[in-house]
């Protein structure tokens, strides 16, 4: 199984780093993994480069609209960038909630109101170490409210770190890799171009994997229903 060290030590050979089946030096490879990270941090803002949805759950507090997300948190899963989805499941049933801008919900008229029914709305706002769902209306019961998030692929602390990705990603890790240290240690050559081709095309390939259909739908009649009871900009 392929570890960091494997794809830094592959990256720093497409720059000229070092010899055929021989690792870097050690402050090298330190540096390479520092890039490592840092690149695949960027890429949790891409949605396209997470390969799987994750489902989590938290039961709600009767009249409390804020729960967090993030280690330690309401939901304590690794903070994610964006998120696909929330809703709330009731006696076996999931009731879907919309998401809305901070700007809308901040229009919402009757912040604070309490309601016998579930959430209809959520915001979502990222923050650092942890981001933070609000729903409205507040709920009334402990009902399960279940979220699904992007999966990111989280920082490796050493070499020796197994790396465990679905096909093609050792591949584009390893030549973006390359590219995003170029920086820090410029190599001259026709090799680069080719090492940068594979790069942009790595990647297009895991994105092309990961993208999913758009699948047109219509609101279904229990959705329409919840929608239609009030504006929730009016505070009716």
């Amino acid at each position: 199984m392929a570890t960091a060290t494997t794809i830094i030590n592959r990256a720093g050979r497409m720059l000229g780093l070092g010899e055929p089946n021989a690792a870097l030096n050690t402050d090298v490879a330190a540096d390479f993994l520092v890039g490592l990270n840092a690149m695949l941090e960027s890429w949790q803002n891409d949605k396209l480069l997470s390969y799987d949805v994750r489902e989590d759950s938290a039961t709600m507090v009767a009249a409390q609209e804020a729960y967090t997300v993030g280690t330690g948190g309401s939901f304590n899963i690794p903070r994610p960038t964006m998120i696909e989805s929330l809703f709330c499941r009731v006696s076996g049933i999931d009731y879907p909630m919309t998401e809305l801008t901070p700007e809308n919900f901040a229009k919402i008229a009757t912040k604070e109101a309490t309601s016998a029914e579930i959430p209809t709305h959520y915001k979502y706002d990222g923050g650092y170490t942890l981001a933070t769902i609000t729903v409205w209306p507040s709920p009334s019961a402990a009902n399960t409210i279940r979220l699904r998030s992007y999966r990111i692929i989280a920082a490796y602390a050493a070499g020796s770190d197994a790396i465990s990705l679905p096909p093609g990603y050792e591949e584009a890790m390893a030549f973006n890799l390359a590219v995003a240290m170029l920086p820090e240690y410029p190599q001259v050559g026709a090799a680069i171009q080719l090492v940068m081709k594979q790069a942009a095309s790595s990647k297009r390939l895991i994105k092309r994997v990961n993208s999913k259909p758009i699948i047109a739908t219509t609101p279904t009649l229990s959705a329409m229903a919840v929608a239609s009871k009030s504006d929730i900009y009016a505070g009716d």
